[in-house]
């Protein structure tokens, strides 16, 4: 295994990684930005304070397991990307914090429940009323059914500042999300380019939420899907592929949505090489355009 370098997409967090026989270890473990989060089991999560992007894993021993997505050379991400298991993370792995008594509650009667990964930010993404088309907002954003549009996003922002190979969002008014005074408190801000923040756990590092004043108008934000617990079936929330009905604002909003594609998809080609890209994307497309 090649030594790894890791950086954050602020560039406040750069992790050299050193390695071994039995793995990888942190040449130079101390910086400003670097902040570590432990879940109930006891592992490790090292991530930026400033950005939110999560770079890697302590795996105990010393030895740590680096995040593909914050991989600083995209060759070196490409050859990761096949190796995978806990040497390689495409996913951080760590256990969410259970669920507080009564946290599960909902008293919306149609309600998606929200939560970072340590249970600091807390909210609901409640479903459109049956009259949204008659909302001046909600009829821009919701497709038919009232669902939410949802995609994977594999532009260097979401990766860099996640860690993650790409990123699942879902698009939802800031009218139908519900979040609690103190999760507002728990969320920190990253201005990841103009007009466009990024909103995440100060304690966990969870990517959580994105709005773009100028595209998003101010009224939309994008949601990070896998924060959404969602019992049954999520086809009956989320539509993954645009149907071609009803062309709404949302449709023109997420890039590669008309074209039948993810966002971005061309820009991860770079990073993960095409042929992965484009095997994730072929696999997205044939979960949300399947009957089941």
């Amino acid at each position: 295994m090649p030594p790894l370098h890791l950086l954050c997409h602020c560039r406040n967090v750069s992790l050299n990684l050193v390695t071994d026989d039995n793995g990888y270890t942190l040449d130079h473990p101390a910086y400003t930005f670097l902040t570590t989060y432990c879940d109930a089991g006891g592992a490790e999560l090292l991530f930026c304070g400033y950005c939110g992007a999560r770079l890697a894993r302590h795996e105990g021993g010393g030895r740590v397991s680096p995040l593909i997505g914050c991989i600083d050379i995209p060759k070196d991400a490409a050859s990761a990307a096949v190796l995978g298991g806990t040497t390689i993370r495409w996913e951080h792995g760590m256990k969410p914090e259970p669920l507080s008594a009564g946290e599960g509650d909902d008293p919306q009667e149609e309600a998606l429940k929200g939560r970072c990964l340590c249970g600091a930010v807390t909210f609901s993404v409640l479903r459109p009323p049956e009259n949204y088309k008659d909302d001046a907002v909600l009829k821009d954003w919701i497709k038919p059914g009232r669902k939410f549009a949802t995609t994977l996003c594999f532009c260097r922002t979401c990766r860099t500042t996640t860690g993650a190979p790409y990123w699942n969002w879902t698009f939802v008014p800031r009218s139908l999300i519900d979040i609690p005074a103190a999760s507002l408190e728990a969320l920190r801000t990253y201005e990841s380019s103009a007009k466009v923040e990024r909103l995440f756990c100060g304690k966990c590092g969870e990517m959580c939420f994105y709005k773009h004043s100028v595209a998003g108008g101010g009224v939309m934000w994008d949601v990070a899907k896998d924060t959404l617990r969602v019992e049954g079936n999520e086809k009956e929330w989320f539509v993954g592929v645009d149907d071609g009905v009803e062309e709404t604002r949302v449709d023109k909003y997420i890039e590669g949505w008309q074209e039948g594609k993810c966002s971005f998809e061309e820009e991860g080609w770079a990073f993960l090489e095409k042929a992965t890209v484009e095997h994730v994307a072929q696999g997205w497309r044939e979960k949300w355009s399947s009957d089941n």
